[in-house]
Order: C-alpha cells, then sequence, then structure tokens
C-alpha cells in the first residue's frame, strides 16, 4: 500500500499543473460522477465516463 498523504500531494500537484492547460485531462484524477460547482461564476462541471467535461451555466 502506498503512503497516502504522498498519494494526495501527487493527486492535488497534477491537478495544478494540468487543469489550466487543458480541464479534461485531470478528470481521471477522480470518480466518473465528480461534479464541480462554483455558484459565483454560475458554472457546473460535470464528469462522465467518456473523459470529457459537460459545462452548465445557470445553476
Amino acid at each position: 500500500m502506498t503512503d497516502p498523504i504522498a498519494h494526495n500531494l501527487h493527486v492535488v500537484d497534477r491537478h495544478i499543473r494540468n487543469e489550466a492547460v487543458d480541464v479534461d485531462s485531470v478528470l481521471d484524477l477522480y470518480t466518473d460522477d465528480i461534479v464541480l460547482e462554483v455558484p459565483g461564476r454560475d458554472l457546473r462541471l460535470e464528469a462522465f465516463r467518456s473523459g470529457q467535461s459537460q459545462i452548465e451555466f445557470g445553476l
């Protein structure tokens, strides 16, 4: 079993480095049903099995 703290730090590092370049490239770090809601921007992102995000405006 790997060190959970080291694993979590690796995931955070990969997420931060890649999300600005390509949001879909970090989706494989999470489960298929991840949802990111940003109410201040009226934004909702959902990940699907295809690995592509869906953007919905107007929560």
